[in-house]
C-alpha cells in the first residue's frame, strides 16, 4: 500500500493478516487455524493469482486452481459465506469458438482453443466456482480485461506485461506493427467493481469489466512517439528478431522473450501475441 501510494493510518486497526500458502491444502494452515478463521468471516474476495505470461498451466494450477478450490474449502466452512472471485477475460479467447463470448457463457467447452497457460488456469479455477454455485455457495465472477494503473494517479505495476512492454519497444526503438486493441481497464475501477458487484450483483453472476472507450496500439505507439521517443513500426517477425538480438538480461522484455516468440503449431505456427489480433481475437460482450 505504501509503494503504491495508498496508505493511510487508519487502515492499521481494519487490517489482519494471517499466514498462509495458496498452493497448499488448508491453505497451509493447521485444521484448527483453518476452521478457526472459517468461523470468523462472511464475505471472501479472491485477487490472489500467479500472473504469468510464460509459464504453463502445470506450474500455474497449484496457485491459480489448487489455491481456489482450498479458498472455496474455506467459503463452505463453518458459517454461510459469499465467494467473489477476480477471473480474467482471457478465458473467452478460445480460438475453437466462433460466436461471441457472453457472461453467460462456460468458458472450459472452449479449454482447447486457449494457448495461454494462465487463461488455461483462470477457466479451470472458474469451473469450480461454478460448480460451488450450483451447490448453493453465493458468489460472484468478475472477468477485466489488462489491468492497468490508477485512473487518477496513474501509479502502476511496473514488472506487468504492458509496463515492460512499452519500456522494452522504447529501449529497442521499435514497436511492432499489430493490430491490437489496447481493452485496458484501471486497477480502481476493477476493485470498485468487485465490491459493488458482491453487494448489489446477482448471486451466482459472471460480470466482462472492458473499457468502452478502447484504443489501439499503434496510437499508443504515436502518443510515445509525440512525447519524444523515437520508435519504428516494424512487421512482427522483424521486430521479434530484434528483440532476439538485443534481450539481454537487463532487458525489460528478457523474461517474456517466450511469450513473444514462442509460435503455435495448432494456430498455424502463429504466435499468442498474433493471435490477439484484433481480426483474431474473440469478441466480448457485457451487460
Amino acid at each position: 500500500l505504501e509503494q503504491y501510494g495508498l496508505w493511510e493510518e487508519h487502515f492499521a486497526s481494519r487490517i489482519r493478516y494471517v499466514y498462509g500458502d495458496l498452493a497448499q491444502p488448508l491453505l497451509g494452515m493447521t485444521s484448527r487455524d483453518f476452521n478457526e478463521l472459517a468461523g470468523s468471516l462472511d464475505t471472501i474476495y479472491h485477487a490472489a493469482a500467479a500472473v504469468d505470461w510464460v509459464r504453463p498451466y502445470e506450474h500455474l494450477r497449484d496457485v491459480n486452481v489448487f489455491g481456489t478450490r482450498e479458498l472455496l474449502r474455506l467459503t463452505c466452512s463453518g458459517p454461510p459465506k459469499s465467494f467473489h472471485f477476480l477471473s480474467s477475460l482471457a478465458v473467452c479467447y478460445s480460438t475453437g469458438a466462433t460466436e461471441d463470448a457472453l457472461e453467460s457463457d462456460d468458458p472450459l467447452t472452449n479449454l482447447s482453443g486457449l494457448s495461454l497457460g494462465y487463461a488455461q488456469s483462470k477457466c479451470v479455477a472458474e469451473s469450480l466456482v461454478r460448480q460451488a454455485a450450483e451447490r448453493g455457495c453465493r458468489v460472484t465472477v468478475a472477468r477485466p480485461t489488462l489491468v492497468s494503473g490508477d485512473s487518477k494517479s496513474g501509479i502502476s505495476n511496473a514488472d506487468d506485461l504492458l509496463s515492460r512492454l512499452l519500456r522494452g519497444c522504447i529501449q529497442m526503438g521499435a514497436a511492432p506493427d499489430l493490430d491490437w486493441a489496447m481493452d485496458c481497464v484501471p486497477v480502481d475501477h476493477v476493485a470498485a467493481a468487485m465490491v459493488g458487484l458482491a453487494r448489489n450483483g446477482v448471486p451466482g453472476g459472471v460480470y466482462h469489466l472492458i473499457n468502452p472507450k478502447l484504443r489501439r496500439w499503434r496510437e499508443c505507439v504515436l502518443w510515445m512517439c509525440l512525447r519524444g521517443y523515437s520508435l519504428e513500426l516494424m512487421p512482427y517477425r522483424e521486430w521479434t528478431l530484434r528483440l532476439r538480438e538485443t534481450a539481454t538480461p537487463s532487458h525489460p522484455l528478457y523474461p517474456l522473450q517466450s511469450f513473444f516468440l514462442r509460435t503455435v503449431a495448432e494456430e498455424g505456427g502463429l504466435s499468442i501475441p498474433e493471435l490477439y489480433e484484433e481480426p483474431r481475437r474473440r469478441r466480448t460482450r457485457s451487460r
